[in-house]
C-alpha cells in the first residue's frame, strides 16, 4: 500500500468516526459500501501501475471465461484504484462473486464512479449482460447471493438480463479495436 492509498483509508476513517462520534474499525464492508455509493474520495494527479492476479488468485469454484487479468499505468487516479483493487482481491478470496463482477470492472474503468453506476442501462449493466453470456452456468441469483453489500445483492436481484446489449458493446469494442491496430500500425511500423 502506497502513501496516497493510506491517505484514503485514513481519509475514510476520519469520515466515519465523524459521523459514529467515536473510531471503529474500517473493514471491507465499510469501504465497499463508500464505493457504491460513490463516497470513496478519487485521488488526483496520481500515476502508478495497476497490476491484479485475478486468475492466479480467483478459486476455481466458477467456471467464468469473462475475467482476465489486469495490468496498465493509471495516470490520475492510482491511489484509489490500488484501494478498489485490494477489496477486488479479498472479494475474490471470499468467493464474493457479486463483489468481484462489480470490483473488477470498477478497477478496469480506472476507478471512475460514472461508469458504474447501478442502473439498467449503464456501462456496468451492459458488462454485467456480457459476464452473464459469456459464463452461462452464472446467474443474476448466484452474483446477488454472494454479494456482501445489501444495494449490490438488490442490484443483481433486479436486474432483468438483456443480451442485445451485449452485441452492441461487442460490436462498439470490434471497432475500437481494428482502430487502435490501425493508428499503431501508422504509427509503429
Amino acid at each position: 500500500m502506497n502513501l496516497t492509498s493510506i491517505a484514503i483509508v485514513t481519509a475514510l476513517i476520519s469520515i466515519v468516526t465523524a459521523l459514529t462520534d467515536g473510531p471503529i474499525a474500517v473493514s471491507y464492508a465499510h469501504i465497499l459500501h463508500s464505493v457504491i455509493n460513490g463516497t470513496l474520495p478519487r485521488s488526483l494527479n496520481d500515476e502508478g501501475t495497476i497490476t491484479v492476479n485475478i486468475v492466479a488468485n480467483k478459486k476455481r469454484e466458477v467456471n467464468d471465461p469473462y475475467y482476465s487479468n489486469l495490468k496498465y499505468l493509471s495516470l490520475d487516479n492510482f491511489a484509489k484504484v490500488n484501494t478498489l483493487a485490494s477489496l477486488l482481491l479479498s472479494a475474490v478470496a471470499n468467493s464474493a462473486w457479486g463483489d468481484v463482477l462489480y470490483l473488477y470492472n470498477y478497477v478496469r474503468f480506472n476507478g471512475f464512479d460514472d461508469y458504474m453506476t447501478l442502473t439498467a442501462d449503464g456501462k456496468f449493466a451492459d458488462e454485467v449482460n456480457l459476464y452473464l453470456l459469456s459464463t452461462p452456468d452464472q446467474s443474476v441469483s448466484l452474483l446477488s447471493n454472494t454479494s456482501t453489500n445489501s444495494v449490490l445483492k438488490d442490484y443483481y436481484a433486479s436486474f432483468a438480463p438483456n443480451p442485445s446489449s451485449v452485441i452492441l458493446v461487442g460490436m462498439t469494442e470490434l471497432v475500437t479495436n481494428s482502430c487502435e491496430t490501425i493508428l499503431r500500425q501508422m504509427f509503429y511500423s
